[in-house]
């Protein structure tokens, strides 16, 4: 009977290219196959899971192959939306096992001005841009959402639209009535002014 070598090699079966929103348990495994130097799957050989780039958490450090050479680990991403990597090593072999996750925003929650405040200005004459920023729970900017805008003592667009960023601008016009004028934007059931 022959029996595989030693581990030679960790590759990625499936679990890699997945999303979900932030502190989100992913949906499907995180599975890593390890063969020797011939392809043929090895068995109980330990792999090592280390998340090296996010903030997520794995559901243990490492696993042990079965006898189809399989490993499979379970990941929750973290708070901060952005990539995540997780990686899977076995003694042995040259290369770790790389999977890559991406973490989203959550629900629109709050909403900041960034820049635009306290001006001056003659009247009827534009302002610099008022920017906010809209963000979810945990501080993550939050892209494609409409921010609704009021102002008295002045004109601006109804609405905008977050970028990438999670920041809008929308420019106002002074009014025609010397004295103060205000502009509110409104995202998430929450305002700025």
């Amino acid at each position: 009977t022959a029996t595989p070598g030693d581990a030679a090699a960790v590759v990625v079966v499936s679990g890699g290219n997945q999303s979900d929103t932030v502190k989100r348990a992913l949906a499907l495994p995180l599975v890593a196959k390890v063969t020797d130097q011939f392809g043929n799957a090895v068995s109980d050989a330990t792999v090592t899971w280390r998340r090296t780039a996010g903030s997520g958490a794995l559901s243990g450090t490492s696993s042990v192959t079965g006898a189809d050479g399989l490993a499979t680990v379970r990941y929750t991403l973290g708070a901060v939306s952005g990539v995540e990597t997780i990686t899977a090593s076995v003694p042995g072999a040259s290369a770790p096992a790389s999977f890559t996750e991406t973490a989203l925003a959550g629900a629109p929650a709050l909403i900041a001005a960034v820049t635009g405040n306290a001006q001056t200005a003659r009247v009827l004459q534009p302002l610099a841009p008022f920017v906010v920023k809209v963000t979810d729970d945990n501080g993550n900017p939050v892209s494609g959402v409409t921010v609704t805008w009021k102002s008295t003592n002045g004109t601006l667009s109804e609405t905008t639209t977050t970028n990438a960023l999670g920041q809008s601008s929308n420019t106002m016009t002074a009014g025609s009535v010397a004295g103060t004028a205000t502009a509110t934007a409104t995202a998430a059931g929450k305002s700025v002014t």
